[in-house]
């Protein structure tokens, strides 16, 4: 099974989709993994062999990272709805 890419980041202003933020570093953007942080990166100019996605900057692969997008994804979810159905 292939990996699944990255395409949230955490900026200062919160989570953040790849096709939100510049290319490269200047995406200002790291892991969402809080026992990461690591600076990521921006590869958000597709081409024919890649998708748009973050990576960690070199040395600094988590493995968590885009689980952790997906809680913090969730918990805004929960956040904006201020409700959660249950089924009976």
């Amino acid at each position: 099974m292939k990996k699944p890419l990255l395409t949230y980041g955490l900026s200062k202003a919160g989570l953040k989709h790849i096709s939100d933020v510049p290319n490269g570093l200047k995406c200002d953007c790291v892991c969402p993994n809080k026992e990461c942080g690591k600076p990521l990166i921006a590869r958000n100019r597709s081409s024919e062999h890649k998708e748009i996605h973050f990576a960690h900057a070199p040395g600094a692969d988590c493995g968590k990272a885009y689980e952790s997008a997906i809680h913090l994804l969730a918990k805004e979810v929960f956040k904006e709805l201020m409700e959660i159905r249950t089924p009976n």
